[in-house]
């Protein structure tokens, strides 16, 4: 994460595995992140909490986060999370 106020990066979380996706929630307090492992990780800015949401197919080269979870990879097949609650 940028901190532009004293032009600085800020590390939110550690994993083994490289990042290949990001995408933000509509309301800017989320992030994911599609990692090379073939998982898919979720941060909360506000609450800076971060979990593992769920593992893709194949790696997920392509995350789009609306009203739903949509992440893709090279084997054709999307795969929708529904994360039950109002962002």
């Amino acid at each position: 994460m940028g901190v532009l106020r004293s032009n600085k990066s800020q590390l939110l979380f550690s994993t083994d595995s490289y990042v290949v996706s990001i995408a933000s929630s509509r309301d800017g307090n989320g992030v994911i992140s599609g990692h090379l492992d073939s998982s898919v990780n979720l941060y909360w800015l506000d609450k800076q909490q971060h979990s593992r949401i769920f593992v893709h197919h194949s790696v997920p080269y392509a995350l789009g986060w609306g009203e739903h979870i949509a992440a893709a990879g090279n084997d054709a097949k999307v795969k929708l999370l529904y994360l039950g609650f109002v962002l």
